[in-house]
């Protein structure tokens, strides 16, 4: 999790990822890299580089 943002409790935590999963796929159009970087934003994951 990113540490610029309130942590979530577990509820909103399950909510959340239930709506980026409801979101993919009703646009399973989408490019593996648009759903990457949308769950990635959406969740607030970092990447270590």
């Amino acid at each position: 999790m990113d540490k610029c943002f309130k942590p979530l409790s577990p509820i909103e935590q399950m909510q959340k990822k239930q709506l980026v999963i409801d979101t993919v796929v009703q646009n399973s159009d989408w490019p593996i890299y648009k759903i990457a970087r949308f769950i990635r934003t959406e969740l607030h994951l970092t990447l270590n580089v």
